[in-house]
């Protein structure tokens, strides 16, 4: 029995998901973001669809957060790369390879 005064357990994606939010280290920033939506993906298999609204939001607002610090770490990995040329710049201007 859990004492009254302790707090309820995180689920183990909630964990993995801030884990992955929090990450200093950028060379494990999308294992940790693969390891998060695993552990969500089992949390909707283990419930068999039955869950709360709560539960279900709660799931969806993680994958949104997870997506977006996938989308600034390939942003991020794309602009540190050099370009490869050779451009050709286009007659709208804009360069293209």
């Amino acid at each position: 029995m859990i004492p009254m005064d302790s707090p309820l357990p995180q689920p183990k994606w909630r964990e993995l998901c801030e884990k992955a939010l929090f990450e200093a280290d950028e060379n494990r920033i999308m294992q940790r973001v693969a390891d998060a939506q695993n552990a969500i993906d089992a949390a909707r298999k283990k419930d068999c669809g039955v869950m709360t609204p709560r539960q279900e939001v709660s799931l969806r607002n993680a994958e949104k957060a997870l997506q977006c610090l996938r989308s600034i770490y390939e942003r991020r990995s794309r602009e540190r790369k050099p370009p490869s040329g050779p451009f050709v710049i286009d007659r709208d201007g804009s360069l293209s390879e």
